[in-house]
């Protein structure tokens, strides 16, 4: 179909040949008939790099194809390779792939996208002047001796049906290399005009404003590609991308003091106002942003951090209350205590004073505990030497948890004062051994029915009673510790640029990211066009019972949110979520995850059918349990070997750690990623044994809540979430991000370090529209997890995350190295405001380095054109 060539086109893929029928109670809804997938399968591409040549003048080899031309044209070329499209040159490099193609090239073709077999112009047998020009790097709207397209040049050169499109009244100079033009019909509002660049690159064949304008594509013809084959294995002088080298090495970590101080507009370190929530900004932000420097050319990401890693004020949820400002207090038997837990009228029900993460850190200072009402009248005061009780609240737990029971035996041996037998608590496994912070403080009962009036001690945060009796609630209740001041508080610490913050959804474009590296890897048995009943032929359990629309739907279509994936409300899709743990590695949760999942009817609600773009995660969820299965490795641990570990040059620095644990409580001091392959390292540690954590801010009950989270603290036991890995709970430092959004801003360092092709990578970038697998796609301007919104070759893709306490964005521009992010805490979004820091700091780099390449251009082009031309002189 023409809006398949066109997308095909855009995203520098040719029409595969297979096709195949999507389920029938579909396929009017969905378009029907039968139609090619959107991707090539990369199989046909054969092995990454083109046999050492350079890779994007490789890679734009292989897009060779033959093609149908109009009836009545004859031409010897047999082989061909699309040049141009809306939007730009399809080699990744603005032409220098092309021009290079030119020299062996026989032939050249241009076409109308809608209408390829009627309008057409193509290059008259004989006549090489147009691809001479292309060849040196120049439009060929006009001979080397400066004579216009027109008159007889005009008659001797084109045949075709739309002949008077490129017609050139007055010639004009032009070198695509550095401005872009291709051809350019000056002085024919009517004429041609191939322009790469710009706001509105066009391919259009006319300059008058039309809408839509017609859109063409061009092509060059090739006798054999033989030549043009062996050249690009030997071609490995870094001319197509000048700054390959350079990027190949990595990218430079800079941190700059001037724009940490520019961030600090963005940022409110004052104590939280539990009144005017709308009010807060941002307690903490780190940002960045990826240019080449002007003295050493290199990739370098700049980046700075401002704020807090936690504000000091009240904060809530349904088991915190209180004001880490304002501790209560009392002396008492020569001691000083604070209050942790006690009944807040306002909310109706039992809180504690402080954060889980400070009643820990109090509790390793603390030696006693007294739990009172009614002033003091009624008591009991943990011993001395009952260390038990005290080791509870520093592992998480609730303080009645003793595994020998305390009996009326006993008792006395623990507590003191005139409650003692209500303390009284068999142990039991089953009841108490999973118990937190979070259920209980002290539960003296087990979980049978207990009589009335029974003497047992219950204190249940986040619950309207409490009490000394069964059934009697005081509301007096409260609990202390003797110690005032909790140790190693990070309260109002400074954020710190190699502090790690969640990035939320942006984490999702790593799935697709990883896919790529893979499918150039393995093309044989990945590739965008696969499915999960492809992958997972020889998996009965899964091909039970799948739906049949996963014969259909593919990695693209998945990556680009338009799989129809069961929603995300699904009850049984969100039970799912919670039966695989991310701790455990080999376990290969998504295939269990998938075993399921992949049994719920696809395309069901008719709001979002199969093609039609919605936002949702599960997507990523398959393709993850595709990567598995054809790598045979945890995802998390592929993630790191093929992704992550590549593209950050050493991870063994502070600055450059990075976690799948959404916001990871690794200690500062190992300085170690948690994606290294030991079980330790991708387990939840100790959240408060870590000074320095970065706590995310959200308002929540009328106050703003400060939390650290989702982490999971001593002795909580958790409820995973299977897809958090690639779909929102990846964190990291600011220059791990920048580095990553390396990857994609630059094909030279994205090669050099992962290996993936530029047919891959380059995919990443493109939205998906046309028929894949005979179903009507359209992701409404949604790439690989990637917004994007503008054509090739030069997109610019965008992504936001937040988890409800962090917040992240990011923009990138592929094939230009440059990108920006941030990253922040809570608070109300300064994305604009930052936007406009980063803008100007980055423009300034930018200026700097456009001033230095003006001045080495001659040189650099004098330099480029001999490389190339010694080479043609060895080969010939």
């Amino acid at each position: 179909s023409l809006c398949t060539r066109k997308a095909l086109c855009r995203a520098g893929f040719s029409a595969s040949s297979s096709e195949t029928q999507p389920p029938h109670e579909f396929a009017s809804k969905m378009g029907g008939g039968r139609g090619p997938c959107l991707s090539t399968p990369a199989s046909k591409y054969g092995e990454t790099g083109g046999g050492g040549g350079d890779p994007l003048l490789s890679e734009f080899v292989r897009k060779a194809q033959s093609l149908d031309l109009p009836e009545g044209v004859e031409s010897t070329a047999r082989q061909w390779i699309c040049i141009f499209q809306p939007g730009g040159f399809t080699d990744g490099c603005r032409g220098k792939a092309v021009a290079i193609a030119a020299r062996f090239a026989s032939s050249l073709h241009i076409r109308d996208i809608s209408k390829p077999r009627e309008k057409y112009v193509h290059l008259k047998p004989g006549v090489t002047w147009p691809l001479e020009r292309i060849a040196v790097g120049c439009s060929f709207s006009s001979t080397f001796a400066g004579e216009a397209c027109a008159g007889d040049l005009l008659a001797s050169t084109w045949q075709g049906t739309a002949v008077e499109h490129m017609y050139v009244p007055v010639a004009v100079k032009h070198r695509f290399s550095k401005d872009g033009c291709l051809y350019h019909a000056s002085h024919n509002y009517g004429g041609m005009q191939l322009v790469d660049g710009g706001n509105e690159p066009s391919a259009t064949w006319t300059y008058q404003p039309k809408d839509p304008k017609p859109e063409v594509e061009v092509w060059l013809g090739f006798n054999d590609l033989a030549a043009l084959k062996g050249f690009a294995k030997r071609y490995k002088v870094p001319t197509l991308d000048r700054y390959a080298l350079q990027d190949a090495e990595g990218v430079l970590l800079v941190h700059r003091e001037d724009l940490s101080e520019a961030l600090e507009a963005c940022v409110d370190v004052t104590d939280v106002n539990i009144n005017n929530k709308e009010g807060l900004c941002h307690p903490a932000i780190t940002a960045g942003f990826l240019a080449r420097d002007p003295e050493t050319l290199k990739l370098t990401a700049f980046y700075g951090a401002a704020g807090v890693r936690r504000l000091a004020g009240p904060f809530s949820n349904h088991t915190l209350s209180g004001d880490t400002r304002a501790p209560v207090t009392m002396e008492h038997d020569g001691s000083q205590w604070r209050r942790i837990f006690h009944y807040d009228l306002g909310k109706s029900k039992f809180v504690y004073d402080l954060h889980k993460a400070d009643i820990v850190r109090l509790a390793r200072v603390a030696t006693r505990v007294r739990i009172q009402s009614h002033g003091g009248e009624k008591h009991v005061t943990s011993r001395v030497d009952a260390d038990w009780v005290l080791e509870n609240l520093r592992a998480g737990r609730p303080l009645s948890r003793y595994e020998s029971g305390v009996t009326a035996e006993n008792a006395a041996d623990f507590w003191e004062g005139n409650m003692v037998e209500h303390m009284i608590c068999e142990y039991d496994q089953q009841a108490m051994g999973f118990e937190t912070l979070n259920d209980k403080l002290y539960h003296a009962t087990t979980n049978s029915p207990q009589p009335h009036n029974k003497k047992a001690l219950i204190l249940l945060p986040g619950n309207s009673w409490s009490c000394w009796y069964c059934g009697h609630n005081e509301e007096t209740l409260e609990v202390w510790l003797d110690a005032t001041e909790i140790p190693d508080s990070d309260v109002g610490a400074a954020v710190k640029p190699h502090d790690i913050f969640c990035w939320g959804s942006c984490s999702k474009s790593l799935t697709p990211a990883l896919a790529a590296v893979v499918m150039s890897e393995m093309p044989s048995k990945l590739g965008w066009g696969s499915t999960i009943a492809k992958v997972f032929a020889d998996d009965k359990e899964i091909m039970d019972g799948l739906d049949p629309w996963y014969h259909h739907v593919t990695v693209e279509m998945m990556c680009s949110m338009t799989s129809g994936c069961p929603h995300q409300n699904d009850g049984e899709a969100v039970a799912l979520l919670m039966t695989g743990d991310p701790r455990h590695l080999g376990s290969y949760t998504f295939r269990n995850w998938l075993l399921t999942y992949c049994k719920i009817k696809v395309g069901s609600e008719e709001e979002a059918p199969v093609g039609k773009y919605r936002y949702h995660s599960y997507g990523m969820g398959m393709v993850a349990a595709m990567l598995e299965k054809v790598t045979g490795k945890d995802f998390q641990l592929l993630l790191n070997e093929k992704l992550m570990g590549k593209i950050v040059a050493h991870p063994e620095l502070p600055i450059n750690r990075w976690s799948v644990v959404e916001n990871p409580t690794m200690r500062y001091s190992a300085a170690r990623n948690n994606l290294h392959g030991t079980p330790d390292a991708l387990g939840y540690v100790d959240a408060t044994s870590m000074p320095g954590a970065v706590w995310g801010h959200d308002s929540h009950d009328g106050a703003i809540g400060s939390t650290w989270g989702p982490v999971y603290f001593p002795g909580e036991t958790h409820h995973p979430n299977t897809l958090q890995p690639c779909c929102g709970s990846f964190s990291s430092t600011i220059a791990v991000k920048l580095q990553y959004l390396a990857f994609h801003t630059s094909f030279s360092f994205a090669h050099a370090t992962t290996g993936v092709s530029f047919e891959n990578w380059n995919r990443l970038h493109q939205p998906m529209v046309g028929t894949c697998n005979g179903v009507e796609v359209n992701s409404g301007g949604y790439a690989m997890c990637l917004r994007s919104t503008c054509a090739v070759p030069h997109p610019q893709c965008s992504h936001s995350g937040s988890n409800g306490r962090f917040h992240a964005f990011m923009t990138m521009f592929p094939g230009q190295g440059k990108a920006w992010a941030q990253m922040t805490n809570g608070g109300n979004s300064k994305k604009a405001l930052v936007h406009e820091i980063i803008g100007r700091k980055m423009q300034e780099v930018l200026d700097a380095l456009n001033a230095k390449e003006g001045a080495m251009e001659d040189e650099i082009e004098a330099k480029e054109t001999e490389e190339v031309k010694n080479l043609f002189e060895e080969r010939t």
